[in-house]
């Protein structure tokens, strides 16, 4: 109940103005927070706590020191995510990651479906399916290569081994 939705009679009355202000004064943070809702879910401007257990509750949950990789890898997760497991979701979650533009990220794989060009022929790629991301990293930028093999251990396939390689450019 806000002072503005009771009428001036109402109003003049001291008991009903007083618990008008009261009520007023008690909605007041609650609508404060409601009105900036929308800015608690986004990345950008979220707090950290926020941050943490948004990219936990996803999977994507990283160390509590790293709220701008956190939030760069929020803000590529609606399309990261229905591109997961992919060669696609893989070179986004790498480029959010780290920082880089997403034509740095390389992906070497050696299986394929394919059709030999002659019957009972060779078969395209090897037999073990293994994939090799291969990254150019500014040379003054910091990675993290640990945390970046943790989150490509939960978005390649878990049939798949993987390597990473960090190349750094020079300026």
């Amino acid at each position: 109940m806000s002072e503005l939705d009771l009428t001036w009679w109402q109003l003049q009355e001291w008991e009903v103005a007083s618990v008008a202000h009261a009520m007023s004064k008690m909605v007041e943070p609650v609508e404060q927070l409601l009105d900036r809702f929308g800015d608690y879910l986004d990345p950008a401007t979220a707090p950290p706590q926020l941050v943490n257990w948004l990219s936990s509750s996803i999977g994507i949950g990283l160390s509590a020191e790293a709220p701008h990789q956190q939030q760069r890898l929020l803000a590529a997760a609606p399309e990261m995510l229905l591109a997961w497991g992919t060669a696609h979701g893989i070179r986004l979650l790498v480029s959010s990651f780290l920082d880089v533009e997403y034509e740095d990220v390389y992906l070497d794989e050696n299986g394929a479906s394919g059709v030999s060009a002659q019957p009972g022929g060779r078969m395209p790629g090897s037999t073990p399916p293994h994939l090799h991301v291969r990254v150019r990293v500014p040379s003054d930028s910091p990675h993290d290569s640990r945390t970046l093999q943790q989150l490509l251990a939960a978005a390649v396939p878990a049939t798949v081994p993987f390597d990473v390689q960090l190349e750094e450019q020079v300026p």
